[in-house]
């Protein structure tokens, strides 16, 4: 008998303790939402921000590995971030949403910006193409400004990722 995952009273995805299950329940959760060069993060929008967090190595606050965006209205961790000129988007329950990051460095960028309770008016990732010619960002739009998420040098798929939020630029303004 096959000991399938299951959501708990908090919503939280339990993996299986049977190997055989954990296997197969492995290739039926990937958490990845959405990965390329352009996208709409669709079931963001119109949701209202509870955490943003940031992962880094850096001693720069703004330059980031991971960013982490929970909403009000959802128990899941959507990890957001630029590789290989593109960008990814993922949703993890709250168990394994800082996996592989525990020994980086957190930012609270709600605080920082004071982002809690904001609402998302538009959630993109824009701008990039497969060929690595136009390297993709993320902009979220929040009534109060835009967060952006981009390379370093907007020519090379190999820098850093760095956030900042920005109080005047709004989507379509």
């Amino acid at each position: 008998m096959l000991n399938l995952p299951y959501r708990d009273a908090e919503r939280q995805l339990c993996i299986p303790t049977n190997y055989y299950a954990r296997l197969i329940w492995s290739f039926c959760t990937m958490p990845r939402l959405a990965n390329g060069p352009s996208f709409r993060l669709e079931s963001l929008v119109g949701k209202h921000v509870a955490e943003i967090v940031s992962a880094t190595d850096s001693t720069s606050d703004d330059v980031i590995e991971m960013l982490f965006l929970r909403v009000t209205e959802d128990s899941d961790w959507h990890r957001l971030f630029l590789d290989a000129g593109i960008g990814f988007w993922e949703a993890w329950c709250q168990a394994d949403a800082f996996a592989d990051y525990e020994d980086l460095r957190m930012i609270d960028l709600t605080d920082r910006w004071k982002l809690a309770g904001e609402k998302i008016l538009a959630a993109d990732c824009l701008g990039g193409n497969w060929d690595g010619s136009t390297l993709s960002r993320f902009l979220i739009e929040l009534g109060t400004g835009s967060l952006h998420l981009n390379f370093s040098d907007s020519t090379d798929m190999d820098s850093d990722s760095v956030i900042s939020f920005d109080s005047t630029t709004r989507i379509g303004t």
